[in-house]
């Protein structure tokens, strides 16, 4: 995952309002992101830093499962051959 380093203040609309899944599951924004919940709205929250035994075993999961997880969704040159595609 990204950095999950505190940075700048977020946008408000990138906090969670997580309430059963304690943030560790991929319809978390921030989890999905790679960001830990700093200043979300969240209950029982793992993505906080303080369970990152929790955080990583989830990830390892997820990645099983899907392993683009957590990637890039766009890589180098994919974005302009889709360009061509569509356009041709």
């Amino acid at each position: 995952p990204k950095s999950s380093r505190p940075s700048a203040p977020r946008d408000a609309s990138k906090l969670c309002k997580c309430k059963k899944s304690k943030c560790i599951r991929q319809y978390c924004i921030c989890f999905r992101a790679g960001e830990l919940c700093l200043g979300c709205d969240c209950v029982d929250c793992y993505n906080d830093g303080n369970h990152e035994e929790q955080r990583l075993n989830a990830i390892e999961h997820i990645k099983i499962s899907d392993p683009l997880a957590f990637g890039d969704k766009v890589r180098d040159g994919d974005a302009a051959s889709q360009v061509q595609r569509i356009s041709s």
